[in-house]
């Protein structure tokens, strides 16, 4: 039923990255008024114009800029193919520099012979840093912050290359199981849920898990010494699995417990007679702790992961960045995204393009790969949700928290590392499976959703400053200098109701969602393909 994934071409070698930090430099980009073109500065003044590279050379140099097109402004000016070669395959080589850019919010490397340098955009860290001295003094802060808690020599280039240098310096290495197991685990993972259930205007409890994925990311059990066993038994004490069964869902349930994957990035709950899915071992824990949920009632393949010494190798680390973040504000924004990111770094891969010609290339993934830990923790953080949602009436599940029209019992407005919270409670109004606005989170988007009620769409104002990638997808090679950095206004449409269960057949209107609210089912795992059709998805 769920189609087949493929493991990356090439993981990389894990590695102690310990290295040494040049000093910091800070760096300005602003776009004068009524110019295209940026103006970058260092502390001394302006850097002329073509000369960024060359002065790079042998420095670490920082920038906080709001937007990844304003970065991308320090390639204004080169020609179409070294623009083409960057947007196409983040690498390209100019007038004797060899040229590197990645990363989500911007981090360039330059080198020359064996001299490197390198631009990066700490956006994420110190947003108000706008000028050379201020982001440089942030970088140094950060630094000796870290140092003081024992992280040290971090060079802060993006989050995730935070994230992979904590866990590669903090935790001992955890080797990936076999192959053909490592393969059968990532058929096994799914992302988080995102679903709402009463769609429109409902008086709500919001609860978020405090640091959901950190949380359940300490609670891994390291994979050195366990033994891994194939087969289409339940192995009851085993630490992780990655199972191919037929289940069978109570068809009474308004939510399906089980995610089932079915088209691109599309993950279902459906009720009733499931065949052939991948499940994980907190999803096997729950059908067989709960037989009133469903069963399961064949398994075809199985990979179990057993024994070990019992260890958990993050958890050390993630308390103490969990304390780091509590006790310290200005690192406290940065740290949350860092801790978020040590999930991502198990599971994510990328595409390395090297022949233009063809556009063939090989997915990469970071030594930190790892489908047993990836799949495990999202499917631990639903099974979680669940569970503390049954006998309530949910409004909707939203990737790390729940919202409820009766308060859970036993949760706070602030809790422990890894407790459910509540997050607010009143009035909340659910357009869609991830949009939804109350007084205490997108405030905005009810006021806009008022002037739209005959709408059959929500339309959501968006803006973004062109980058070289969408310079490129949208106008090609040639014009990629003259859309570089310029601001581009759009909406987003936003389809009403459930994306993945049943609304019946009634015409939805904005005003609808606004005045009242909008029952959703649970579809059976052969109507799947069905309603996919009648909702256009």
């Amino acid at each position: 039923m769920e189609d087949e994934r493929e493991l990356p071409d090439v993981v990389l070698p894990p590695n102690t990255p310990y290295r040494d930090v040049p000093e910091p430099v800070g760096v300005s980009i602003t776009i004068p008024r009524g110019s295209s073109d940026p103006l970058i500065c260092n502390e001394e003044g302006e850097i002329p114009k073509g000369t960024l590279f060359e002065w790079l050379l042998g420095r670490n140099a920082y920038v906080s800029v709001s937007h990844r097109g304003i970065f991308d402004t320090i390639f204004k000016g080169l020609p179409d193919k070294v623009l083409h070669n960057l947007a196409v395959t983040g690498e390209a080589y100019h007038d004797g520099y060899n040229l590197i850019c990645f990363g989500q919010d911007g981090t360039f490397s330059v080198r020359r012979g064996n001299v490197w340098g390198s631009l990066s955009n700490i956006s994420k860290l110190s947003p108000e840093a706008v000028t050379p001295k201020s982001a440089r003094l942030a970088i140094e802060l950060a630094m000796s912050r870290m140092a003081r808690y024992g992280f040290t020599a971090l060079d802060f280039k993006s989050v995730g290359r935070v994230a992979q240098d904590l866990i590669m310096r903090h935790c001992r290495f955890q080797p990936r199981a076999p192959q053909e197991h490592t393969w059968m685990h990532l058929q096994a993972f799914k992302g988080a849920r995102m679903e709402g259930v009463i769609f429109g205007t409902s008086e709500v409890y919001d609860y978020d898990i405090k640091s959901a994925f950190p949380s359940f990311v300490a609670e891994l059990f390291g994979t050195r010494g366990m033994e891994w066993v194939t087969s289409t038994e339940v192995i009851a004490d085993a630490r992780y699995a990655a199972v191919l069964c037929d289940i069978h869902i109570n068809e009474h349930l308004i939510r399906g417990p089980v995610g089932v994957r079915y088209g691109e990035r599309s993950l279902y709950f459906p009720v009733g007679y499931i065949p052939e899915v991948w499940i994980s071992m907190p999803e096997v824990d729950l059908l067989t702790s709960n037989p009133y949920l469903g069963r399961i009632v064949k398994i075809h393949q199985g990979s179990w992961g057993v024994g070990g010494p019992g260890i958990k190798p993050f958890r050390r680390l993630l308390r103490s960045l969990y304390a780091l973040r509590s006790s310290d504000e200005f690192l406290g924004g940065y740290l949350k995204l860092v801790m978020a990111a040590l999930w991502g770094k198990f599971i994510s891969t990328y595409v390395v393009v090297k022949d233009l010609g063809v556009g063939e290339g090989w997915t990469q993934a970071s030594s930190t790969y790892n489908p047993v830990f990836g799949s495990h923790v999202t499917a631990a953080m639903r099974c979680a949700l669940y569970l503390r949602s049954v006998g309530f009436s949910v409004i909707g599940e939203f990737i790390d928290g729940l919202s409820t029209t009766k308060p859970v019992p036993e949760v706070g407005l602030d809790g422990k590392f890894g407790e459910l919270i509540e997050k607010g409670r009143g009035a909340m109004t659910l357009f869609s499976d991830s949009i939804k606005a109350s007084s205490w989170k997108n405030t905005g988007i009810l006021e806009l959703a008022r002037g739209q009620r005959d709408q059959t769409h929500l339309e959501l104002p968006m803006a973004y400053y062109h980058t070289i990638r969408s310079a490129h997808h949208m106008f090609g090679p040639g014009r990629i200098n003259e859309y570089l950095g310029r601001r581009f206004a759009t909406t987003q449409s936003v389809r009403l109701g459930s994306s993945m269960r049943y609304m019946g057949s009634d015409p939805l209107r904005v005003g609808d969602f606004i005045d009242g609210i909008k029952q959703s089912y649970p579809p059976r795992a052969g109507e799947m393909k069905f309603f996919r059709f009648i909702r256009g998805v």
